[in-house]
């Protein structure tokens, strides 16, 4: 492949960049730091960006694509029902922590998810992807038939936000594992079939326990 300084620049602003979310708010990063940290010139990053905006809206969209296709192969094989849902939530931390700008894009998805003009097209991938999954548990008679769906996808997905960040903030990333744990043995008491219950509780338990040790898709 020939050499192509225009996305190495790219390449090198999206690292830096990143880097500097995970350590402070995106409002006060500024384009003198990205910058000095990805140890570009400013008329390159021009070249490549307009604001420090599109910077952001770049990773947002880029990361976000493809932690929805690894999620897809981390899950490939599994019966779209209650151990898919179950999967998605702990494969989908464990590629955030082993994977920068990933983890950068969550942290700022909720910066600057309000801002003008940025819809909340993640948000509605996501919920569509745990309605997705509730649906087809239902069909499979995992999930009681009187579950809303789309109510389930918004609380499964604010949940999981909020895991992430008490988890961040606390600085408490190791605990992940077992918050999203407990959150699934919520789900099971409140939506999974009776006699799936058990199954399922079994389940998660040990999803959790390899999520521990096993390193992430790549």
């Amino acid at each position: 492949m020939p050499y192509r300084p225009g996305i190495r620049t790219r390449e090198s602003v999206l690292s830096a960049f990143a880097d500097l979310v995970v350590e402070k708010p995106f409002a006060l990063i500024t384009l003198d730091e990205i910058i000095e940290t990805a140890k570009v010139t400013k008329g390159s990053l021009y070249h490549q960006f307009p604001s420090k905006y599109a910077i952001a809206t770049e990773l947002l969209e880029e990361e976000f694509d493809l932690g929805f296709e690894n999620l897809r192969t981390s899950l490939d094989g599994l019966t779209p029902s209650l151990e898919m849902l179950g999967a998605s939530m702990f494969e989908s931390v464990r590629y955030q922590r082993f994977r920068p700008r990933y983890h950068a894009a969550v942290l700022l998805q909720t910066e600057i998810g309000r801002a003008p003009g940025h819809r909340y097209e993640v948000t509605d991938r996501w919920v569509g992807f745990f309605v997705e999954q509730l649906e087809a548990a239902k069909e499979s008679g995992d999930v009681r038939p009187d579950i809303d769906s789309q109510r389930f996808g918004k609380r499964m997905l604010n949940a999981w936000v909020g895991i992430q960040q008490i988890a961040e903030f606390a600085d408490e990333k190791e605990d992940v594992f077992t918050e999203i744990a407990d959150l699934l043995q919520w789900v099971a008491e409140s939506v999974v079939a009776d006699d799936r219950r058990q199954y399922f509780e079994t389940y998660v338990g040990r999803y959790a326990e390899r999520m521990r040790s096993e390193p992430p898709n790549r």
